[in-house]
């Protein structure tokens, strides 16, 4: 891949059309694009993350580095048929940390309502942003049926739960009690109060 980016704006897009690689345009409604647009929606949700760490996380900052830097290689193969830039070790990689997170934040007891502290929060919806991109990656690749076999969504999916794990991390590590689903749950007196009295 060559470097390509002169110039912020262009107008070339301005017809609802934009530049995929240097042979092709494609409109901008297609699913190609909207994954891109997903996977640079990721990168930057995984940034705020970063901008959240203490300064003395360096090693949980330098991961937050590495994978927004695969996130453009994921971007460079929807980009370029013949770019391949996700390797097995990447996905390895992922697997070997959150076996590493699991570890330490022992079993979880049911599904986790996002929202105890805001940099967990911040997690979470970087995780469910990398589900957008995991979906709709499957959707591209089944409609591109001559594009040879990639790690892109197994990394996804990985990345996903590295994202949930590192979640729990944080919010464990300012003692947040993690706000587990409740599956019996009742109206309480005071949630009553807030919806107001009844109109007659």
């Amino acid at each position: 891949m060559k470097h390509r980016i002169h110039q912020i704006t262009t107008k070339t897009g301005d017809g609802g059309d934009t530049a995929l690689n240097a042979e092709t345009r494609v409109r901008k409604s297609t699913t190609v694009i909207e994954l891109l647009g997903l996977l640079d929606e990721l990168n930057a949700r995984i940034g705020w993350v970063k901008c959240a760490l203490l300064a003395e996380d360096t090693v949980l900052t330098a991961s937050f580095n590495r994978i927004q830097n695969e996130l453009f290689h994921l971007g460079g193969e929807v980009s370029f048929p013949e770019y391949s830039g996700v390797s097995k070790d990447m996905v390895l990689a992922l697997e070997i940390e959150i076996r590493d997170l699991a570890d330490k934040l022992g079993p979880l007891r049911d599904f986790i309502i996002p929202g105890a502290d805001e940099i967990s929060a911040r997690c979470h919806l970087a995780r469910t942003a990398c589900r957008s991109c995991e979906r709709i990656w499957v959707k591209w690749q089944d409609e591109v049926q001559d594009r040879e076999e990639s790690f892109g969504q197994i990394y996804l999916n990985r990345l996903s739960d590295w994202l949930f794990a590192v979640a729990r991390m944080l919010g464990q590590r300012v003692n947040c009690e993690e706000n587990m689903w409740d599956k019996n749950p009742s109206i309480s007196h005071s949630a009553q109060q807030i919806s107001g009295p009844k109109s007659s």
